[in-house]
């Protein structure tokens, strides 16, 4: 977790935080197994933790550092909405780095952002599925 930047803040028997802060947002528990005990995928299991930093030239830093410690990822990618990287970490919970923005004002007025569904293009070939599994929102 060091390697991303998250200090060990606390640690209580098999519970360890990481992060930048105690504060809500800014840390990850992690629950070590006993006894070499793993997680079991499966409803409530977590796939995969995302993580935001302010901006590309971060992420790049970041990526830089990772790689020179010998960390395997993914090269970072044009998410529409924002650019990341994948990593997965030696008991294989998948970590995502994000950058922040540029935001979803990429395709979408702030005035009426939500109004009807907007997908990145690598998903529009998706929108007429998801439109038929999606519940109705009505708006007030």
């Amino acid at each position: 977790m060091e390697s991303l930047g998250l200090d060990l803040i606390e640690e209580r028997g098999h519970n360890r935080r990481y992060g930048a802060s105690n504060e809500p947002g800014a840390y990850v528990d992690l629950l070590w197994g006993r006894d070499g005990a793993v997680g079991i995928a499966g409803s409530g299991a977590i796939e995969h933790v995302g993580i935001q930093i302010p901006t590309t030239d971060d992420l790049k830093t970041l990526q830089q550092a990772l790689t020179a410690r010998g960390v395997e990822m993914t090269p970072i990618r044009e998410r529409t909405y924002y650019k990341s990287f994948f990593l997965r970490d030696p008991e294989g919970l998948v970590f995502e780095i994000s950058t922040m923005g540029p935001g979803f004002e990429v395709d979408e007025d702030l005035n009426t952002l939500g109004d009807q569904l907007t997908l990145p293009k690598w998903e529009g070939f998706r929108r007429t599925f998801l439109e038929s599994i999606l519940p109705k929102v009505k708006l007030p």
